[in-house]
């Protein structure tokens, strides 16, 4: 689901909804107008929970950067109604597709500090309630992400990135949209690492263990009945538990998904930010499938490199390589 969207929800009843969820998550009695989301003790956890009691209440799934440290409930409110796109109408789209536990903090800041070069529309990756074959299935979930941003925009050239997992997603979806027809003018792959399918590296008897019982608890929960009961079952517990729960089968599923991805060569123009972690054993193939790979890398290890010095760097590279895309290729279309 893409989080460009706007509320249709009446006012009143958004604002009543949005402070239930607020008041809910902050354990307070009442909002005080002037009181900021960080004054009231609002943090990264905090935000998540936020973000997903909006989900459920009001339908539309929303980007960690939509809530600030200093937004008052009335500021949230007014964003929502007004559509939290509209501002960055003008500006290059970049649709963006998060890492393996959706999107976070890291991310989101990393956004805001390329706020005045392009917009971000930040999409979902195949979510808990999709068929088993879909979430075992790196292609398949591109395919899915492809078909979201062909709706999202039916026309134009397409600017396209995704981190680390959703490097992977992003690859696909791009070769989905590129065999429908369309122009991905732009492929950013953030850190992206393969598994062993991709690499051929042979597991020890500890992991060829531990990827069995994986396996059978993937075959068990890609029965759509059974994972439906248990992601219900799991709404009854705090939402910090049920929080793990969802993680954990992101994790199961998606580990299983990126192993088993065998990608083809793809004819794009791709930009590819690596890690001085994952660097040495994903640039060889990463060369091999693209023939055409603009590479900077990036000092550290993967987990920090949304951190500085290294985001730094891919604020950088990322900002400059989008505004060469904008100015060789036509405007933004207006229907987006």
């Amino acid at each position: 689901m893409s989080s460009s969207v706007w509320f249709s929800t009446p006012a009143s009843v958004l604002h009543d909804r949005v402070a239930q969820a607020w008041k809910e998550v902050l354990n307070i009695p009442h909002c005080e107008p002037s009181q900021s989301w960080q004054d009231g003790g609002g943090d990264s956890l905090a935000t998540l929970h936020l973000l997903h009691k909006l989900e459920r209440s009001c339908g539309r799934a929303l980007p960690f950067d939509v809530i600030t440290p200093e937004m008052r409930l009335a500021d949230l409110v007014v964003l929502l109604e007004s559509g939290i796109s509209a501002k960055a109408a003008a500006l290059p789209m970049v649709h963006l597709l998060p890492g393996i536990y959706g999107d976070g903090p890291g991310l989101a800041a990393f956004r805001r500090a390329l706020a005045g070069h392009m917009s971000f529309d930040v999409f979902e990756i195949a979510d808990l309630h999709a068929p088993g074959r879909v979430l075992g299935d790196m292609r398949l979930i591109g395919e899915v992400a492809a078909c979201a941003i062909d709706r999202q925009q039916p026309s134009g050239p397409i600017l396209l990135a995704g981190f680390s997992f959703g490097g992977g997603v992003a690859y696909e979806a791009a070769r989905a949209l590129i065999d429908n027809g369309r122009e991905v003018a732009f492929l950013g792959i953030l850190d992206t690492t393969f598994g062993i399918a991709a690499t051929g590296a042979k597991r020890t008897r500890r992991q060829f263990l531990g990827w069995k019982l994986r396996s059978i608890l993937r075959r068990a929960l890609s029965d759509e009945r059974t994972r439906s009961v248990l992601l219900t079952a799991s709404d009854r517990l705090s939402w910090s538990a049920a929080h793990r729960v969802r993680s954990s089968l992101q994790h199961l599923f998606r580990t299983g998904a990126l192993h088993r991805w065998a990608p083809a060569p793809l004819e794009a123009d791709v930009f590819l930010a690596a890690s001085e972690e994952f660097a040495p054993r994903t640039l060889p193939i990463w060369r091999r499938l693209c023939a055409r790979l603009d590479v900077v890398e990036l000092p550290g290890l993967h987990s920090r490199i949304l951190n500085s010095p290294a985001v730094d760097q891919l604020i950088a590279a990322f900002a400059q390589r989008v505004r060469e895309i904008s100015k060789s290729r036509p405007a933004r279309p207006q229907d987006l």
